[in-house]
């Protein structure tokens, strides 16, 4: 996050029994109008391993756009090791 910039990042993580059910991407939806609309942030970011591809399906779902990657050794899965990713953004007014 940078106040300075008026930038966010969103993250989420739902049990396996929460996946294909639309929660995901409701719930990213309504975070993104809070964000870009009441809270006042410019940019919202979001980042998906490249291996996940049901969390992108879900990012843009809810309107984001892909802009980077993949983005290398970004994090570490203690299950997978490190993870290069995929980076969505929405931005205010759609800009």
């Amino acid at each position: 996050m940078s106040l300075h910039d008026n930038r966010g990042e969103i993250g989420y993580c739902l049990t396996r029994s929460s996946w294909n059910r639309g929660y995901a991407t409701e719930a990213l939806q309504c975070v993104l109008r809070f964000g870009l609309d009441v809270a006042g942030f410019h940019r919202l970011e979001a980042c998906h391993s490249i291996n996940n591809v049901a969390s992108g399906r879900v990012m843009e779902k809810a309107g984001m756009v892909r802009e980077a990657g993949p983005l290398k050794h970004y994090y570490r899965s203690d299950l997978e090791g490190y993870q290069d990713v995929y980076m969505y953004v929405a931005l205010a007014n759609g800009a």
